[in-house]
């Protein structure tokens, strides 16, 4: 969504950032900076707010950015937008879809709401552009929902294709083209990816070869978030050397969570394996089962075979 991921000083290297979450403020009409987590708003200032020099610039790209690039090129066309500054309800997507088949516009830019779920029999050109931009995220389940999402919105373009007609064509835009997610995905190959995939997965047992926990401690002070994470960790170490069932267990952490502040809050997390499922939901229990030794303030969370780990 937007114009850019970010906003930096190219004198001093200063981003602009939300003061709730530990995120950059993405950039809206020209002017305007948002953080996709909180709804924090300011405006745009022509002079860096950290050394008072350097004029911001912007870096990455979003909706709003190529929806003008094409406007420039295409300035006889009809562009639509979709994303969540555009549709905010199921009005809003029906009105979309409507002008779409009756073929008022000739240009849709949007999220990955277009992604799935769509059916228009004219589409014949889809692009993707930074198709591998959620690739490099701390989540084991990263290639996978990239290798969903292309697949997904690859399928968009030709569905409705004749014989003898020219076939549905899709362009990818990418700065990793022999990424296997990416090259398994436009060769609609899921046999050879999921063979690949679970590879990985067994080495490491992630599931679905093992089970997984995530363990999410999360408090207003930074030191009370990660005093409480490590106590917890010991906690859960001395639980573990207590009882035989438990030996099998591996825990890993306490670290910063990937969104390490995230509306105020200070975030660690931790996560423990198993390939036992009863066991791991039985050590979850014990572990939680008490928290009258937690701060005042602090929050535990334990999530079972989390969808994701941001």
């Amino acid at each position: 969504r937007g114009i850019a991921q970010s906003v930096t000083c190219p004198a001093c290297g200063y981003t602009v950032e939300c003061p709730n979450c530990a995120v950059s403020l993405t950039l809206h009409a020209k002017t305007h900076l948002v953080c996709h987590y909180c709804d924090y708003h300011e405006n745009l200032k022509p002079k860096c707010s950290d050394c008072h020099e350097g004029e911001p610039q912007t870096l990455g790209l979003g909706t709003e950015l190529i929806e003008d690039d094409l406007r420039r090129i295409f300035p006889d066309r009809t562009i639509g937008r979709a994303d969540r500054d555009e549709i905010q309800n199921r009005t809003d997507m029906e009105n979309l879809i409507h002008d779409i088949e009756s073929g008022e516009i000739d240009f849709l830019v949007g999220t990955q709401m277009i992604a799935k779920g769509l059916d228009f029999p004219n589409l014949k050109l889809v692009g993707l552009v930074l198709a591998d931009i959620g690739l490099n995220m701390p989540d084991f389940r990263s290639a996978e929902r990239n290798f969903q999402l292309v697949t997904q919105v690859a399928g968009r373009a030709g569905r409705h294709v004749k014989p003898g007609e020219d076939p549905g064509k899709v362009i990818v835009q990418t700065f990793n083209p022999q990424h296997p997610s990416l090259q398994h995905a436009l060769q609609h190959d899921y046999e050879g990816f999921a063979e690949m995939e679970l590879q990985f997965r067994q080495a490491l047992n992630y599931p679905p070869c093992g089970r997984l926990a995530s363990i999410r401690v999360q408090a207003r002070d930074k030191n009370t978030s990660l005093q409480t994470a490590h106590e917890l960790l010991q906690r859960a170490q001395k639980l573990k050397e207590q009882f035989e069932a438990y030996s099998e267990l591996q825990l890993l952490g306490p670290a910063e969570a990937p969104l390490s502040k995230l509306r105020g809050q200070y975030r660690y997390h931790a996560l423990i394996k198993s390939v036992k499922p009863q066991v791991l939901g039985q050590f979850g229990k014990q572990l939680l089962h008490n928290k009258k030794w937690l701060p005042r303030g602090v929050k535990v969370m334990m999530d079972m075979d989390p969808m994701s780990l941001l």
